[in-house]
């Protein structure tokens, strides 16, 4: 093959199994369409880096997408309402929801990840806004924030975006 890898050669050099079954462990509401698409999408990635003939999406795949983005959207507006929800309440020792049931769902670590994962991809856009909001949460508690950005690339491109999928290993495109 020259060097090139089948789309299940791909899929298994980068444990594409494993992380699917770690984030239905995990909690995350996956069908088994929904990881074909996934698969699909990483395989015409791969050849669209390779410089191979890749494909546009099908109108079934179009509106799996659709449906995958719509819950992504649709989950982070149920975190939204439960948070807004903890914050209105006034007596927390008498609340029928309160922090331990978030932390039951969701860890500070996982947050922190969650953040890092968007600073990758969308960098500064995101990246602001979240300093903003920290800034503000200390200034809030009469504190001062001060943030000290040192700009460090060593061997790492600015503009490079790293897997977000976590245990993902990303092969290198092989260009021919």
């Amino acid at each position: 093959m020259n060097g090139s890898k089948s789309k299940a050669e791909l899929l298994e050099l980068i444990d594409f199994a494993e992380v699917m079954e770690n984030f239905e462990k995990a909690g995350a509401r996956i069908t088994p369409t929904q990881i074909a698409l996934f698969g699909d999408a990483l395989w015409n990635g791969y050849l669209a880096a390779k410089r191979r003939k890749s494909r546009p999406m099908s109108d079934r795949e179009r509106n799996l997408k659709k449906t995958v983005v719509d819950g992504v959207r649709s989950s982070f507006a149920d975190a939204r309402l439960f948070l807004s929800f903890l914050a209105a309440q006034r007596t927390p020792k008498l609340a029928w929801f309160s922090k331990k049931d978030l932390r039951r769902v969701v860890t500070p670590r996982e947050v922190a990840e969650l953040v890092d994962d968007l600073c990758h991809l969308f960098g500064t856009e995101y990246g602001e806004l979240i300093l903003e909001g920290l800034r503000l949460t200390y200034e809030g508690r009469g504190e001062r924030l001060t943030i000290l950005r040192t700009i460090n690339y060593g061997s790492v491109r600015p503009n490079e975006i790293r897997a977000v999928l976590p245990g993902m290993r990303i092969p290198e495109p092989e260009v021919g």
